[in-house]
């Protein structure tokens, strides 16, 4: 019920003559009312005032910010100043954009270049984890725990194992498991032995448990006795 159901942004254009009112006997002062209530979202108008013309921008601040609307403002007068300057110019060639926020978006926000040395993998960061705490609780499924130690264990058999089978680099391994430490134990292995997997319900119809086998040229599936 708060919003308009036509348009949400209103532009007006005040250039209609007020003509003086004039009643013989009567004296008339105006007298400027605002209710300080944004009727709409944004309402930009412009309003001449002898040889200028004078914006202002209404909005509701329940849906922006004094900052956010004097961004719009900028970028409004910014679009307003290349029109004036290149009248011919097509509304792709306009650059709301100021200097400084152009210089923030490609410069500061962009500065994206990190140090790659300390990077460490998944399973370098888990193997650090596994001899920090050794005992300490790794997994927990419903009323069972894992600790640290035993699921490295169970994740290096499970490597040991793939890696007899020729599982290595550029390798792809199905793992077709219900919600269970089996989950967890066969994913950290895959990676331990240097592939990677592709998840696959074993809810899914045959032909889409197929078509996920041939389009990902898996030869190998981990999964669990109850699914086979």
């Amino acid at each position: 019920m708060s919003r308009n159901p036509l348009f949400d942004t209103l532009f007006v254009l005040q250039n209609t003559d007020r003509g003086q009112l004039e009643v013989e006997g009567l004296n008339f002062t105006p007298y400027p009312f605002d209710s300080g209530m944004a009727k709409f979202d944004l309402t930009v108008t412009v309003e001449e005032v002898e040889d200028r013309l004078v914006c202002t921008l209404g909005y509701c601040t329940k849906l922006f910010k004094e900052e956010t609307v004097g961004r719009l403002a900028g970028h409004f007068t910014n679009i307003l100043q290349q029109v004036a300057d290149h009248a011919e110019a097509k509304l792709a060639q306009l650059d709301m954009l100021s200097a400084d926020e152009r210089r923030q978006i490609l410069e500061d926000f962009n500065n994206t270049a990190v140090s790659m040395q300390n990077c460490k993998t998944v399973i370098e960061r888990f193997e650090e984890q596994v001899e920090q705490t050794p005992d300490r609780p790794a997994l927990l499924f419903e009323d069972e725990v894992l600790t640290y130690r035993e699921f490295n264990s169970r994740a290096n058999q499970v490597a040991h194992y793939l890696r007899e089978q020729g599982v290595g680099e550029n390798t792809v391994v199905g793992l077709m498991t219900q919600r269970s430490f089996e989950m967890m134990v066969g994913l950290y292995g895959i990676l331990k032995a240097g592939a990677a997997y592709v998840p696959i319900d074993a809810e899914y119809p045959q032909e889409r448990i197929r078509y996920l086998l041939d389009d990902s040229q898996i030869t190998l599936v981990l999964t669990q006795r109850q699914l086979n």
